[in-house]
């Protein structure tokens, strides 16, 4: 127990011997072990039969956390902690007991010829390290050893100045030796490998350490020790394996990624060399130029194509021919001009679009009559060379501004030097920051990377046949739907009738959707509008199945679907009529499969669906399968 005694700490420590309890007063603990022991003895010789003096052979300390042998020439402040409890336990000689050896080591340093001497142990340990410079022999570790100043007159054979040098010697995975001399400092510890110095163990990555703790141990200490030893080793030993195990498995997973980089890139290279092919090559004069734009068409993929396959997924599969290439695949016109708008490519108002949409003849004829018929659509081929025409339109404006601001005249030769790559680069650069900014709109992004797009396209014809209805010819181009005309049809189908939704709310949500503000809309706005008014309409809870989003969406659309049946099959007949007469057919094809050439223009090698039937459950079930299979593969492919 403690106490304080005008301030001052104060210890007293209850010791047993031979049954009997005795509280010694320890002062401030500055006196060692052996004076413990010999106090006890000496108040147990006072009452003990026969009556005498007797001598300590061991002294154990008991505490909180276990037994402990501390040397009996340590003082007791170096041992004992304050707020602990302790209890010793001293043995005696005599009383008819052997002494064990550690009695006798106990005894030696307490009274005999180890009394004064300490225990130094220098060990360099090798396991763990996963170094390849392991000293394997004829080490030697060097100190400088400075004896304390009341010793030297008892020891006066020892020497205490210079540099002491000592073999280590092996045992199992640890180089270790040991010295033992009177109780003093060590210091410049240095290990030796044959003839090589290492004054710091970060040289060589391993343990060094060296231990002048006096402390005798007890056989199970010993043991307890060795194992705890053994325990971190191996606990060292599995984590470097682990490591390792980490290291290795980092490194393959890189190696994959590296080769599956590769195999996209070169993927994506024979995707756009195929593409390439089949462009006009009018478009990009210089061959430096073409390589240029081959290039960018490359580094951009990941983003066209996905925007692209987008669109293809809205629409109905038995309105699709079957390709084996993707590129193949149609989008509508109406989704051109809804990428040149949404996306402002190449154009940053309506006047500029529809200036696009004069250079981009005959890739897109000025006129379109019948914007929404997929037989006259657009596949990647036709896609990716109006985004050349664009870009060259806008490198020869570029040119044309700078000759005059230069007031130089455009000649022929200075326009067949027009490089088209910068104007492209600008181009898809800024296609980049627009689906960036997409993402972070919720309806944008889930117009092209989730389901919706596949529940519009089960009401594809639907859709179609009311935006044809209710749009009308503008300036004798594509069919547009003015503003107006759509919020009839919302008002129609009463989703305008709820705070907060009402035709101030939507022209709103129009204006903050559209990045080109336009009185009018295009196919692909009004589908996104719809949805866009569908998610935040308060629907009434008599409504079963409200509570879902795609529920409330189906809820509308075959609202729709009733009210205008005879207008969608109506539609789906013009569209086979308007594909027969006027033999509509894509310009270009990408090649179909390996070792196979360009499919001409009346569609030969082009595996046609086998069924064309309406059954929506088969159709629904088809695409569900279709698109599942598809997003795998275009998410792999584009991760």
């Amino acid at each position: 127990y403690q106490r304080r005694v005008h301030g001052d700490l104060k210890m007293n420590i209850r010791t047993k011997i031979e049954g009997k309890a005795y509280d010694i007063e320890c002062g401030d603990c500055s006196q060692t072990f052996y004076w413990l022991a010999s106090q006890a003895c000496l108040l147990y010789g006072q009452e003990a039969y026969p009556r005498g003096k007797y001598v300590p052979t061991m002294l154990r300390l008991h505490d909180d956390v276990g037994v402990k042998i501390p040397h009996p020439q340590v003082s007791i402040r170096d041992v004992v902690q304050p707020g602990s409890k302790y209890q010793a336990e001293v043995k005696i000689r005599g009383k008819g007991k052997e002494p064990t050896e550690e009695d006798k080591l106990w005894y030696a340093q307490a009274f005999g010829k180890l009394k004064d001497i300490m225990n130094i142990t220098f060990q360099l340990s090798l396991r763990g390290t996963g170094s390849t410079k392991l000293p394997l022999k004829d080490v030697k570790v060097s100190y400088e050893y400075a004896m304390n100043e009341e010793l030297k007159d008892e020891y006066p054979h020892i020497t205490d100045k210079g540099t002491r040098w000592v073999s280590l010697k092996r045992n199992d995975k640890i180089l270790e030796a040991e010295e033992n001399l009177p109780f003093g400092r060590v210091s410049q510890v240095t290990f030796v490998e044959n003839e090589r110095t290492y004054k710091d163990d970060k040289e060589i990555g391993l343990r060094v350490s060296y231990d002048i703790y006096p402390i005798v141990k007890s056989e199970t200490d010993r043991k307890n020790e060795k194992q705890k030893r053994e325990e971190e080793i191996q606990a060292k030993e599995k984590k470097l394996l682990e490591e390792q195990s980490e290291e290795k498995k980092r490194k393959k997973e890189e190696e994959q990624k590296d080769l599956l980089i590769k195999q996209v890139i070169s993927q994506i290279e024979d995707k756009i060399g195929a593409v390439w092919e089949q462009i006009d090559k009018s478009i990009v004069k210089s061959v430096d130029d073409q390589n240029a734009c081959i290039a960018l068409l490359n580094e951009h993929y990941g983003n066209l194509f996905p925007v692209f396959r987008a669109y293809t997924f809205q629409i109905p599969l038995q309105l699709q021919k079957i390709f084996k290439n993707r590129e193949n695949d149609c989008i509508l016109h109406q989704h051109f001009f809804h990428f040149l708008k949404e996306y402002c490519f190449g154009c940053a108002d309506m006047k500029e679009f529809y200036t696009i949409l004069s250079v981009l003849s005959p890739t897109i004829p000025n006129k379109v009559e019948d914007s929404l018929n997929i037989y006259h659509g657009l596949n990647f081929v036709d896609f990716v060379e109006a985004i050349l025409r664009i870009a060259a339109y806008k490198a020869k404006i570029n040119a044309e501004t700078n000759a005059k601001n230069e007031e130089l005249k455009e000649t022929e030769e200075a326009s067949a030097g027009i490089e088209v790559a910068p104007a492209l680069q600008a181009l898809l650069e800024d296609f980049a920051k627009k689906i960036e900014e997409n993402q972070q709109n919720q309806i944008k992004r889930e117009m092209i990377g989730s389901n919706v797009p596949q529940i519009f396209r089960t009401y594809f014809l639907t859709l179609a046949a009311i935006y044809k209805l209710q749009s009308n010819p503008y300036d004798a181009t594509e069919w547009e739907m003015n503003k107006e005309d759509f919020l009839r049809l919302l008002g129609d189908l009463k989703l305008l009738d709820r705070e907060p939704v009402n035709a101030e709310f939507v022209l709103k949500m129009m204006d903050q959707s559209f990045r080109i503000p336009h009185d009018n809309i295009f196919f692909q706005e009004m589908v996104e509008i719809i949805y866009s008014v569908i998610l935040v309409y308060p629907f009434s809870e008599e409504i079963p199945g409200t509570s879902r989003e795609t529920t409330k969406i189906m809820n509308i659309l075959d609202k729709m679907k009733d009210k205008y049946s005879g207008e969608a099959e109506k539609f789906q007949v013009e569209l086979e009529e308007a594909r027969t007469k006027k033999s509509y057919a894509p310009r270009y094809l990408v090649q179909e499969g390996e070792g196979g050439s360009p499919t001409n223009e009346n569609n030969e090698g082009i595996e046609e669906r086998e069924s064309e039937g309406n059954a929506e459950g088969e159709e629904e079930a088809e695409g569900e399968a279709e698109r599942g299979e598809e997003e795998e593969k275009e998410g792999a492919f584009q991760q």
